[in-house]
Parts: C-alpha cells; sequence; structure tokens
C-alpha cells in the first residue's frame, strides 16, 4: 500500500448532508455516500463497496457527525490517501484501527518477536494542517515512501533472509553482540564463495536491514533506547576493492558521440539523435542513468537551457540545472529528428514505451566504445558517464561548487573523492605553468 499525501480538502457547510445510494450488481449491493447535487450543489461521491447495512449506516452516521462538527474535511484527505483504510477506519466499532493503535501504544513491544512487530506495527499519518489522525501505515508503507521503490526492493529482500532466523526473536533480544554472532555463522549459498563465510558486504547489508528496523522501532518508542549495531565491528569485513575504469575524457566522450551512428527507423529514416542525447545527458550534464530514462519533454526549455530533473536518490535529486552546450546541441537535433514534441518521455523503445531500465542504454554504449576504439568497451556502463561529467568539468576548469550543483551532489567531498578522478596524463597539462 502507498500512502499518498494529497492536497488538503475543505468540508463544506453542515447543511449538505451525506446520505445513502445504494446500486445493486451481480456481487450484492453496493453503497455509496453522497452529498450535494441537483440544487444542492456539486456531487460528491465516497464509495464504500459491498458492505453491510449496518456498516453502512455506522459511517453514514461518522461522516455527518463530522460534517456538523466541521471535521469533514480529515476524513475526505483519509478517502483521498487510502480509500480501503478510510472504509475499514469508518465501518469498525468505536474508532476501529485508530483506536487500536492508540490501545498498541500501552502495549510492552519488546516481547514482540522481530516478525511479529514487522506484521502488526502501525504508525499514525496524520493531517497537515489539523493534526488530526486520518490514517494508520504500516513499517513498510513507511519505509517505501522513504527510500524509493527500488531500495525498498532490495532491503526487503534482505529481510525476507534473515527472518528465517532472526523472526522468532524477541525485539528485547537484540543487541550488537547478538547481531554480530549471527553474521559470523552464515555462509555463502552460491556463486564463488559458496559454502564459506558470508562476505564482509553481505554481512553489512544484512546488518543495514536490521538497523533500519530497530530505528523505526525506537522512533515510535517501541524499544527504550536506540541500538547501533556497528559498535561490534564483523569479522572479515574488509571491503573489496574493485578496479574502477578512469572516466572517459573530452576527446573520448567526442568519439563516442561520433560513433553513436546507428539509430532506430522510423518511417524509413534512420534516428541518430536518441543515442547522443542519451550520452549527452550523461556525460555532459551528470545525470543518473534513471534520471536520463525519467526526462520529459516537459522538463526541457531549450531556449533558455534548463532541464527540470526528476531525482529521486537524494532531497538534491530533484531540481532544475542548466544544460551544457553539448546536451542542449544533442537535445535540439534529437528534438528535430522527432518530430519537435512538446510532452511525453523524451527516451522510448523501438515499441514506443517509456525507457524503465538501463540495459538497452548498456548494450548501446559498449558498441560504440567499441566502435570508437576506446579501451575497455566493456566497462564504459551509464553510470561512467556521471563519472566523466565531473572529471571533464574539472579538467576544462569548471567551478566546482557549479559542478556541484549541476550534478546534484550533496556535498563536495563525495565529488572529490569519488567521482572527479582525472588520469595523471588529462591533468599534466595544468603544471605547464610551474616552470621558471
Amino acid at each position: 500500500m502507498t500512502i499518498r499525501r494529497p492536497p488538503t480538502l475543505t468540508a463544506r457547510p453542515s447543511a449538505l448532508a451525506w446520505r445513502f445510494q445504494k446500486k445493486t450488481t451481480g456481487k450484492g449491493i453496493k453503497w455509496l455516500l453522497i452529498r450535494g447535487g441537483g440544487a444542492r450543489g456539486k456531487r460528491q461521491n465516497l464509495t464504500m463497496g459491498y458492505v453491510t447495512a449496518d456498516e453502512a449506516g455506522r459511517a453514514l452516521a461518522r461522516l455527518n457527525e463530522a460534517e456538523s462538527g466541521g471535521r469533514a474535511g480529515v476524513l475526505l484527505n483519509a478517502y483521498a490517501a487510502d480509500p480501503a483504510l478510510f472504509v475499514r477506519m469508518m465501518i469498525e466499532v468505536g474508532d476501529g484501527r485508530i483506536d487500536s493503535w492508540r490501545a498498541d501504544q500501552g502495549a510492552d513491544w519488546s516481547r514482540v518477536t522481530l516478525a511479529g512487530w514487522l506484521s502488526g506495527s502501525t504508525s499514525p499519518i496524520r493531517d497537515e494542517v489539523t493534526g488530526e489522525i486520518i490514517g494508520l501505515e504500516t513499517f513498510a508503507d513507511w519505509r517505501r515512501a522513504v527510500v524509493g521503490p527500488k531500495s525498498f526492493a532490495s532491503e526487503q529482500s534482505e529481510i525476507g533472509r534473515l527472518l528465517p532466523r532472526l523472526g522468532g526473536v524477541l525485539l528485547a533480544d537484540i543487541d550488537p553482540i547478538f547481531i554480530a554472532d549471527y553474521l559470523d555463522t552464515l555462509r555463502a549459498t552460491r556463486g564463488p564463495r559458496e559454502g564459506l563465510r558470508l562476505s564482509g558486504n553481505s554481512k553489512r547489508l544484512r546488518r543495514q536491514a536490521i538497523q533500519v528496523i530497530l530505528d523505526r522501532a525506537y522512533r515510535l518508542r517501541h524499544i527504550p533506547a536506540k541500538i547501533r549495531l556497528a559498535d561490534v565491528a564483523l569479522k572479515e569485513s574488509t571491503r573489496t576493492v574493485h578496479a574502477q575504469r578512469d572516466p572517459l575524457n573530452l576527446e573520448e566522450l567526442g568519439a563516442l558521440m561520433d560513433a553513436l551512428t546507428k539509430g532506430r527507423k522510423v518511417n524509413g529514416r534512420r534516428l541518430t539523435g536518441q543515442g547522443r542525447a542519451l550520452v549527452a545527458l550523461g556525460a555532459a550534464n551528470g545525470l543518473r542513468p534513471s534520471e536520463i530514462c525519467r526526462v520529459h519533454w516537459e522538463d526541457l526549455n531549450l531556449i533558455t537551457g534548463t532541464i527540470a530533473v526528476r531525482g529521486e536518490k537524494t532531497a538534491a535529486s530533484s531540481a532544475t540545472v542548466p544544460l551544457t552546450p553539448i546536451a542542449r546541441k544533442a537535445l535540439l537535433r534529437y528534438r528535430g529528428e522527432v518530430g519537435s514534441p512538446e510532452v511525453g518521455p523524451v527516451f522510448v523503445t523501438r515499441y514506443g514505451a517509456p525507457y524503465s531500465s538501463d540495459s538497452g542504454f548498456k548494450k548501446m554504449l559498449r558498441g560504440a566504445a567499441r566502435r570508437a576504439g576506446i579501451t575497455e568497451p566493456d566497462q564504459v556502463t551509464p553510470y561512467l558517464l556521471r563519472h566523466s561529467f565531473a572529471t571533464i568539468a574539472f579538467l576544462v576548469g569548471l567551478d566546482k561548487d557549479l559542478t556541484r550543483r549541476i550534478g546534484r551532489w550533496t556535498d563536495q567531498k563525495m565529488l572529490d573523492r569519488v567521482y572527479s578522478r582525472p588520469r595523471a596524463e588529462d591533468w599534466a597539462g595544468k603544471l605547464d605553468a610551474f616552470d621558471w
């Protein structure tokens, strides 16, 4: 269940009382709550579904009571956020799930198992204006909204791996030593390390999944103290250092874009601009691969030369930034090839569907890198383009703060330490002034 945060709705005057409407279908009687219509103004419908007459009557009484008290707007917001949860709240005796949540606050959650906490704990969703509780969300609902669907799926995979062993453990029994002992017993079940101790990276991922659960439990006051699992070092947890391919320099970027001559055929004409635009947004503007796939034509202002990036990774990811000349020229060329559209996704598959992954992007890059004669062509990946942007910006003397803002890095240290990686021969020319 995804919890949406709808715009605040306001209640109408109490004279516009809610009333029933029944629809008989093959499944039975479907109940709706309506107000307005005809001389009473614009009609509003709340679908209750196939509930009993008593449940529908209970919901109607609560809604009219809220209407007379000027609180109907809160309930309308709850319906807009999650209609199914709204119905359950309205038809249950008492205050429904909100009543249950209030009772839970006095429960001893430390005596609940990890699996029980994951399935049973909830936290309130409050109206942004009044602060009243309008619904509840589970740990999974909350976490998905915080990290996004991709990171959430990866994290849930790790949680699924630990539950067979830890699901029955009491929340109160989990501490850094217990988790370190648990991780030390794990063995790899596939790959080159099959049968050996789990790698340090895999242990850290498993530990981080548990840490997120404990942090949330502490935030909800279900455990008395904050627990830091990292206080106990993991055995054999030295990070494996993998050799990274050097980012592209400006000459290699030009050769790569010149090699992108193979494009899609549309009406017998081959389009070459899409590949060039994909590469330009990555290497000349620093967009992440997922951000490139989400670009729409309405996000671009090719007159003023700006792009509204639909970023999701960090708070700074979503921003409007200037386009570099390379990116702007590539987008103008591609837009002319596809008929100058104003809206819709910029990058689509041969079947007209929006790009949903970078798999085709990777294949295109590898082929173009081989044709361009770039060394290690298989290592030229979509994410290497973002590294290339940071490196090229350094080599051409672009101000570091401007580079950080265009690439939307959260801090300068990350840009300097991880992304900007010029080769010695590329910046040797900068030392020419260091002479008599």
